[in-house]
Formats: C-alpha cells, sequence, structure tokens
C-alpha cells in the first residue's frame, strides 16, 4: 500500500469527527503532530499556539488535533500533507534534507546557538531573504514555527569515552542531515532512526549511542537506558518545523493571517525558553540517577570543530545545484548570531 493510501486510510477512521467538528462559518484545520502530547514540541509550542488562535479568533479557527501519529508518523509527515490529507504537520527537518534541502542548512555545525538564539537568527534571515520560504512555496507549503533544540549531544549506553578517539566504531542514531559527515569525520557508524526507536536500539545495543539534545532524555524516556552523556560536544541541531498548506494559508482572510503569525510567534518563544530550562533540570536528574555527564577537553573539542566544519562544506557542496542560494544562507545564518 503506497504511503498515501495508507494515510487516506487512517484519516477514514476519523472522518466522522472532521466532518462535525466545526460549527457553522468556522475554519477548522487538521493538524497533525507526530509527538505525544508529554512532549514538549505538542505541549509548549502546538497547544499554546492553538489556544491564541482559538481565542483570538474567537472561536471562528479551530482544530482537529492529532498527536502522538496517531495518522501521520515522523517518516509519513511530509508526505501526508503534500497528498493534502493535513492542513499542518510538524516534520523534522533532517528527516527531510532531501526533498527540502534548503531547510535543512538551517540545522547546520556553526549556524546554531541555544534555542533563542537560534530563533532569532532564523528570524533574521527570513526577513532578509525569500530564499526559506520559496523552497516550502515551490512545494506548496508555508513555514508556520521554527522549533530549534538545543545543540545535539552524544548520549551513550557505555561509560564516558576517554577521549574523542574512543567514538571510531561506535554506532550512533542520527537525525539524518550535517550528521552523515560529522560523524563519518569521526570514525563512528551513522544510522539515520526515528527517535520514537531509540530506547529499544540503546536497550538491546543495537546502537552504542545516540545523537540529541539533552532534552531528549526526557522526551523519550531514555534514563535508565543511558550510561553517560556528554555536555559540549554541541554537534549540529535538531530542529522542527511546522508547515501547512499554502492554499489554506491563502484561504485566511488578512485578519486570521495575522492571527497565525502572531501566535506563531508567541508559541516559538514559549518553546524556546522552556528548552533552555529543561537543559539544566535534566542535567541535574541524569547526575542525580548515576549518569555520567563528561565534557571533550579543549584538544578534542578543536578537532571536533574542524569535522563539524568539515560537515557542513560537504553538506552545502552536495546540495548547491538543488538548492543554489544554500551557502547564502548558511553565511547569514552564521552572522546573524551574536558573537
Amino acid at each position: 500500500m503506497t504511503v498515501t493510501k495508507h494515510l487516506g486510510a487512517r484519516i477514514g477512521v476519523f472522518a466522522a469527527l472532521l466532518l462535525g467538528a466545526s460549527g457553522a462559518g468556522a475554519q477548522t484545520f487538521i493538524f497533525s503532530e507526530p509527538e505525544p502530547t508529554t512532549h514538549f514540541a505538542s505541549s509548549e509550542m502546538d497547544m499554546v499556539f492553538m489556544r491564541c488562535v482559538e481565542e483570538r479568533s474567537a472561536g471562528q479557527i479551530g482544530f482537529n488535533y492529532f498527536p502522538g501519529g496517531q495518522i501521520a508518523s515522523y517518516q509519513q509527515s511530509y508526505d501526508s500533507i503534500r497528498s493534502g490529507v493535513m492542513d499542518i504537520v510538524l516534520f523534522s527537518v533532517g528527516l527531510v534534507s532531501s526533498e527540502l534541502p534548503l531547510q535543512s542548512v538551517t540545522t547546520l555545525p556553526g549556524t546554531s546557538g541555544t534555542p533563542t538564539e537560534s530563533l532569532q537568527a532564523y528570524r533574521t534571515v527570513r526577513s532578509e531573504t525569500t530564499a526559506l520560504d520559496d523552497e516550502l512555496a515551490a512545494v506548496g507549503l508555508k513555514a508556520l514555527m521554527y522549533n530549534p533544540y538545543p545543540l545535539s549531544q552524544i548520549l551513550l549506553n557505555r561509560d564516558a569515552p576517554q577521549s574523542l578517539a574512543e567514538m571510531q566504531g561506535i554506532k550512533v542514531r542520527i537525525a539524518g542531515g550535517a550528521f552523515f559527515p560529522l560523524y563519518t569525520h569521526m570514525g563512528a557508524l551513522p544510522i539515520q532512526m526515528p527517535p520514537g526507536d531509540i530506547y529499544m536500539a540503546l536497550q538491546q545495543n543495537t546502537l552504542d549511542a545516540a545523537t540529541l539534545p539533552i532534552t531528549g532524555v526526557t522526551s523519550y524516556q531514555l534514563d535508565d537506558v543511558l550510561r553517560s552523556v556528554s555536555l559540549n560536544a554541541d554537534l549540529a541541531q535538531t530542529a522542527g518545523l511546522v508547515v501547512m498548506r499554502l492554499d489554506r494559508w491563502n484561504e485566511l482572510d488578512a485578519t486570521g493571517q495575522e492571527t497565525f503569525a502572531a501566535c506563531a510567534a508567541q508559541a516559538e518563544d514559549n518553546v524556546a525558553r522552556f528548552l533552555e530550562a529543561e537543559v539544566a533540570r535534566t542535567v541535574e536528574r541524569l547526575r542525580q540517577n548515576d549518569v555520567e555527564a563528561f565534557e571533550f577537553s579543549a584538544a578534542d573539542l578543536e578537532t571536533l570543530d574542524g569535522y563539524k566544519e568539515a560537515a557542513a562544506l560537504e553538506f552545502l557542496e552536495r546540495i548547491k545545484e538543488r538548492a543554489p542560494d544554500a551557502q547564502a544562507v548558511y553565511d547569514a545564518l552564521r552572522a546573524a548570531l551574536p558573537e
């Protein structure tokens, strides 16, 4: 069964709900979130956005919200909105780097800082160039919310490495994008895998490590399968992007579009602040649970910086024909970050 047919069959289960959910004259949008409601993407961003829109529109704009991959998983999110099954979806930028290479530039090493810094840099670049928006518009989509996570760290189900050289040969889960060349330079074995599969893979030693922000420990309940986590690797960034169908956006009047934009900005700011506080909370909890929080030496960090730069340049070289604005967006993001 094709992805489109599979998704069509699944959404049929919800048909009665969708047909009768909204009142006369109200606009209703079908919103799919691959994460459960306990995940910060849902609780600190999606729900904040939807409440804001519903309140500002006095109930004239509403949502049928399906979290937890009820209709579309991470792997299906992009296809679900491109096929018209969904109106709004969240997908991981790294998982769509083949389809939307320019969006993945926002997560390359060197383009990111704290979630708040990364979000502000993204907004600055979008205000200076239409390149990111143009790539989405070409496939009938519009960016709604950008959710940069804290910089990724190395989470291991084994004791902390004594040096970066000990990363050679270990199997590491990645989200895609620039993580492939980055870990290849380290001599590790990168394996692309959806985040929901990480726990079992670490528990069964199918993986030795996973690349995630520290906050991913809470999101995917990894506490009891980890033995060590890095604090200063500061690898490439993972980001979630909430997009909506461009035709549905165009159905909104000027007031509706203004409401969506204002509420999206509010939700983006909220989740960025939450993630920055969550890093410290998670590190403290891990230490209390005897998970070792380690740091690489200054010499290893210098070597790692070289790997990061090489990985970013390799990624840019690989996509330059499909995304001719990639280098300019990369340079603009770096310039927009604080010194």
